[in-house]
C-alpha cells in the first residue's frame, strides 16, 4: 500500500515537472519558419532559460547571418521581447561556441578524458625510467646529474594531475548540461572550459620545458668526456624519454585560451546584431502579410477607374492609387526606415479603401448602402465590382438611348 502511494506521489510530481500542453517541435518550427533563413539549425531539444522552456533556432556563430529565433514551448509564440532576447542570446552564442568550436575541434572534456589519463601514466613511466638511468649512469660517471630533468618532470606531473582532475570534473559538468539543457548548466560548463584551457596553457609550457631539458642534456652528454658507446646509450635513453602528446600539440595549435577570450568579446555584439535582425525580419513579415492582404482589392481600383469616375469617386481612387505606388516603392527598397513607415501607410490606405467602397456601394445601390461590409482579410471583391460595373454600364446605356429617343420625338 505504501509503495502504491509513493508511486502515485512520484507520478504526480512528474506531471507537475512536465509542461502541460507543450507545443511540439513541428508546431514550433511552423511558427518560427517565417523568420528563419537558410542555414539556421535548431537546438536538439527545448532549452530552459528564465524559468521557461524555449525552442531555439540559430545559424552558425561564424556565419555573417546573425539572427536567432526563440519559441515558447508552452504557447508556441515566437518571442520578440528584446529584454527576454537579450537574456537568452548569450546562452545561444555559448551553445554555438561549445558545438562549433570545442566539440568540432575535439577538445571537449569527453573527448580529452582518455588522453588526459594516459598522459599521467606516461609521466609515471618516465619518472621510473629516469630514476633507473640516473642510478646506472652515476655508478660509472658520478658527476653526471639528471636533477634538472627530474625537477621539470615532477612539475609537469603535478600539473598533469591538476589538469586530469579538471577534465574529470568537466565530464561531469558536460553530462549535467546534456541532461538539464539550461542556461545555468551551460554557463557553468563554459566557466569550466575557461579554467581548463588556462591550466592547459601552463601544462603545455611545462611539457615544452621538460622536452627541452632532455634535448639539452643529450647535447651535454655528447660534449662530455663520456666515451662511446656509453654516451650514445645515455643519449638514446634520454631521447626515448621525450613526450609526444597529440592532445597538447592540438591545444598548442588551436590556442583555445585565446580564441575563447576573443569569442567572449564578440558575444555582446553578436547578440545585439541578432536582435536587430529579428526586429527587421518581423517588420518585413508583418508588412508583407498586410500588403498581400490588401493588394488584390487595391488592384480592383486600377481596373475600375471608369466606373468609379461615373460615381464621382475619381479623386478618392486617384489618392489611393498614388499612396499605393508610394507603398510599393518603399517596400521594394526594403530599408529599415522604409519598412518602419509602411504599417501606418498600409493602415491609412485600408481605411481609405473601405471608405471608397462604402461610397461606391451607395452610388450603385443606395437602398443597401447601410449593409456595406468593410474589407475582410483574404476576401476578393473583384467579382462583385465587375458585376456592379456591368449593371451600371447597362443602366447608363439604357438612360442614354432613352434620352436620344426623347430628343428625336
Amino acid at each position: 500500500m505504501i509503495q502504491k502511494r509513493l508511486l502515485v506521489f512520484t507520478l504526480a510530481l512528474l506531471s507537475l515537472a512536465l509542461p502541460a500542453n507543450a507545443v511540439s517541435l513541428e508546431e514550433a518550427l511552423k511558427n518560427a519558419r517565417p523568420y528563419l533563413d537558410s542555414g539556421v539549425a535548431s537546438f536538439p531539444k527545448p532549452f530552459f532559460v528564465l524559468s521557461e522552456y524555449y525552442y531555439i533556432y540559430s545559424p552558425s556563430i561564424y556565419s555573417p547571418q546573425r539572427i536567432f529565433v526563440v519559441v515558447s514551448q508552452d504557447t508556441g509564440e515566437v518571442m520578440f521581447n528584446e529584454k527576454l532576447l537579450a537574456s537568452v542570446g548569450p546562452s545561444v552564442f555559448d551553445y554555438g561556441v561549445f558545438q562549433e568550436y570545442i566539440k568540432k575541434n575535439k577538445i571537449s572534456f569527453g573527448g580529452m578524458q582518455t588522453t588526459s589519463s594516459q598522459l599521467g601514466l606516461a609521466i609515471d613511466r618516465n619518472r621510473g625510467s629516469l630514476s633507473a638511468l640516473s642510478s646506472k649512469t652515476q655508478q660509472s660517471y658520478p658527476d653526471v646529474s639528471f636533477d634538472t630533468i627530474d625537477s621539470k618532470l615532477a612539475f609537469l606531473q603535478n600539473l598533469a594531475l591538476d589538469v586530469n582532475g579538471l577534465v574529470n570534473d568537466g565530464v561531469v559538468q558536460e553530462s549535467q548540461f546534456e541532461n538539464d539543457y539550461s542556461d545555468y548548466s551551460l554557463s557553468q560548463l563554459m566557466s569550466y572550459y575557461k579554467g581548463f584551457y588556462s591550466k592547459a596553457k601552463d601544462l603545455i609550457a611545462a611539457y615544452d620545458d621538460y622536452n627541452n631539458a632532455l634535448f639539452q642534456k643529450r647535447a651535454e652528454i655528447f660534449k662530455s668526456s663520456i666515451p662511446a658507446p656509453d654516451n650514445e646509450n645515455i643519449a638514446k635513453t634520454l631521447e626515448n624519454l621525450q613526450l609526444k602528446v597529440d592532445l597538447l600539440e592540438t591545444l598548442r595549435s588551436l590556442k583555445p585560451w585565446q580564441n575563447l577570450e576573443s569569442l567572449e568579446k564578440a558575444k555582446a555584439q553578436w547578440v545585439n546584431d541578432s536582435i536587430t535582425s529579428l526586429s527587421y525580419k518581423k517588420l518585413s513579415v508583418d508588412v508583407n502579410a498586410k500588403y498581400n492582404e490588401l493588394s488584390p482589392s487595391i488592384q480592383n481600383i486600377f481596373y475600375s477607374q471608369a466606373v468609379l469616375s461615373q460615381c464621382g469617386l475619381k479623386t478618392e481612387a486617384d489618392s489611393i492609387s498614388a499612396k499605393w505606388k508610394e507603398i510599393q516603392l518603399l517596400k521594394s527598397r526594403g530599408r529599415t526606415t522604409d519598412l518602419q513607415r509602411l504599417p501606418s501607410k498600409l493602415s491609412a490606405v485600408e481605411t481609405e479603401y473601405n471608405s471608397l467602397q462604402s461610397k461606391y456601394q451607395a452610388c450603385v445601390n443606395p437602398q443597401q448602402s447601410s449593409d456595406f461590409i468593410p474589407l475582410q482579410q483574404g476576401f476578393d471583391l473583384t467579382p462583385v465590382i465587375i458585376l456592379l460595373a456591368v449593371a451600371l454600364a447597362g443602366f447608363l446605356v439604357w438612360k442614354y438611348k432613352k434620352s436620344q429617343e426623347e430628343t428625336y420625338q
